[in-house]
């Protein structure tokens, strides 16, 4: 549920529990993804773009042919 996840927040201990949420939502939908918590906390952005290129290809694997509509 979008209701917990934190956003805008500056605490550590928040965005870890926000990328325990994602985790647990891609179990949910049947991607049993491991998410580097600790590297992607740090902010560098090669972390963070290599994560970004992963959910990019997941979502164009799995929106079945439908255009993204926001």
């Amino acid at each position: 549920s979008l209701k917990k996840v934190k956003f805008k927040t500056p605490l550590e201990h928040e965005y870890i529990q926000n990328f325990t949420l994602l985790q647990a939502a891609f179990k949910r939908g049947c991607a049993d993804k491991h998410i580097p918590v600790d590297m992607l906390i740090n902010g560098r952005f090669q972390d963070n773009y290599e994560s970004l290129q992963w959910f990019n290809k997941f979502f164009e694997a799995n929106k079945g042919g439908q255009d993204y509509n926001p």
